[in-house]
């Protein structure tokens, strides 16, 4: 049998082909037999197909998405990578899991989605290719196996770097690694029973360096010598710099884009090609976007509007069709756990305010759910402190250090200029919805920190002992000293 036949059909629409969607699996609620979950770093919502981007950076995703469910208004719990995976692999926000900052590490005894899934006798192997996803950080925890796939790691006989690569980290081109490691895992043999399998793939996050082939499809005419290269300490990438080369950069990311679907879609082939069980979930998802200047900053972890808080989410079962193509409701990135386990029909009975995104998927009730979503940043280096909470009817973002409280109706969040300043005293004046959602990230972040105290009550703090490796790694990309 073979794993990913709808995902590759919906690959050649783009060559006049049409999907083949009339096969269905007659006994649709059953559990799948495999999960791959994707998670594309730095990826933002607005620079796909699937949601409404003209230009040509996602036919894979855009393949996944008509035979799927694609989630409109899908949230991070913040807009570094550390974090949000934390978030991701535990089903908690990050007031709960306690992995704030650089110096934190998730504690062994919390339980991941892995360990969750290996328990219930799945295989979990997972892939990564960026520093924040090492193992030091405990978010390996669960996993049978678990390849790192960063070009520190790139020479074939060693997985000792040498000393020139800590300076190219900067430019981490890791999609062919992530190729040649998924396919040596097939090649060791059949992937027989039930599979979890977690692709973590980095080339989206910047430096921009696709080949350069993707790079003349996204801009054919520029003549210019910006190249981006150096992205965090670029004094040329700036607010105000000229708009040619603004545009240009943004080309070289979509180039990235385009350049990492398509390593995807080769991914999805050859996993198919490995003859997996026909009972196959996809989900594709991001760990944060991306800012070009929207608000004066550039890259990520610097705040929580739209264009680094939003994310795509796209579920794709094979043979079983969505009950709806869209789901224009509030979610968040922790919403992934619990429906990974209602996919393999596992318990997961974790302390969590997460939701099974299949009750959308299966067109079941879904009107006791959350319908929010948490976000939160901190960033000690730079004394970043905020708070976020999403809405379906708006959104606020609190900056913990001056207490400062703004609030975006839903018609605000395309540009998030015109906040309503809303005072803490005298809350009553307001509006329901800016007063309710106030009142909303208060409980949410008591709820939050609550269920934290609970899990830490017995767990003395811990500190990521990273090797010299990823150390010279996060310097090299601007997070650490």
């Amino acid at each position: 049998m073979r794993i990913l036949s709808i995902v590759v059909a919906g690959l050649l629409v783009t060559g006049g082909c049409t999907p083949d969607t009339s096969k269905s699996d007659p006994d649709a609620a059953a559990s799948v037999e495999n999960v791959i979950m994707v998670s594309i770093d730095s990826l933002r919502a607005d620079h796909l197909g699937p949601y409404g981007y003209k230009p040509p950076t996602s036919p894979t995703l855009d393949a996944l998405a008509a035979q799927g469910l694609v989630f409109d208004r899908a949230y991070s719990t913040t807009s570094w990578t550390l974090p949000s995976h934390t978030a991701l692999l535990t089903g908690l926000d990050d007031y709960t899991h306690g992995v704030l900052d650089d110096g934190t590490k998730l504690p062994e005894t919390i339980e991941t989605l892995a360990e969750t899934l290996r328990a219930a006798g799945i295989r979990t192997t997972g892939f990564f290719s960026g520093p924040y996803l090492h193992p030091s950080f405990g978010v390996s925890q669960g996993f049978e196996r678990y390849e790192n796939c960063t070009t520190s790691v790139q020479n074939e006989a060693s997985d000792t770097p040498k000393p020139r690569q800590f300076w190219a980290s900067h430019r981490d081109i890791t999609n062919p690694i992530l190729v040649r490691r998924i396919e040596g895992w097939l090649a060791e043999g059949p992937k027989l029973g039930r599979n979890f399998i977690f692709i973590h793939m980095w080339d989206v996050h910047y430096d921009y360096v696709a080949p350069q082939g993707y790079v003349e499809l996204f801009d054919p005419g520029y003549t210019g010598t910006f190249t981006g290269e150096g992205f965090a300490k670029n004094g040329a990438i700036r607010p105000g710099m000229p708009a040619r080369d603004l545009q240009h950069l943004i080309a070289l990311y979509d180039a990235e884009i385009r350049y990492t679907d398509d390593t995807l879609g080769k991914i999805l082939s050859m996993l198919e090609d490995a003859g997996v069980s026909d009972r196959t979930a996809v989900i594709v998802l991001a760990d944060h976007g991306e800012e070009f200047f929207e608000h004066r900053k550039k890259g990520h972890r610097n705040t929580l509007f739209e264009e680094v808080l939003r994310i795509p989410l796209i579920i794709s079962v094979k043979g079983r069709r969505s009950a709806v193509p869209r789901v224009a409701s509030v979610v968040s990135i922790i919403d992934v756990y619990p429906t990974i386990c209602d996919l393999f029909e596992v318990s997961c009975d974790n302390d969590t305010p997460a939701n099974s995104l299949m009750d959308y998927f299966d067109g079941k009730e879904t009107e006791g759910f959350r319908n929010d979503a948490l976000a939160t940043l901190r960033f000690g280096k730079f004394a970043l402190n905020l708070s976020a909470l999403i809405r379906d009817h708006g959104k606020v973002i609190r900056w913990n250090n001056t207490g400062v409280t703004k609030y975006y109706s839903a018609s605000d969040l395309a540009t998030e200029r015109d906040g309503l300043n809303v005072q803490a005293a005298g809350l009553s004046g307001y509006p329901d919805a800016v007063r309710s959602t106030v009142e909303q990230l208060k409980r949410r972040e008591a709820d939050a920190r609550d269920r934290g105290h609970r899990l830490y009550e017995d767990v003395s703090p811990e500190s990521p002992v990273l090797d010299d490796t990823t150390q010279e790694h996060l310097r090299s990309l601007g997070y650490t000293d």
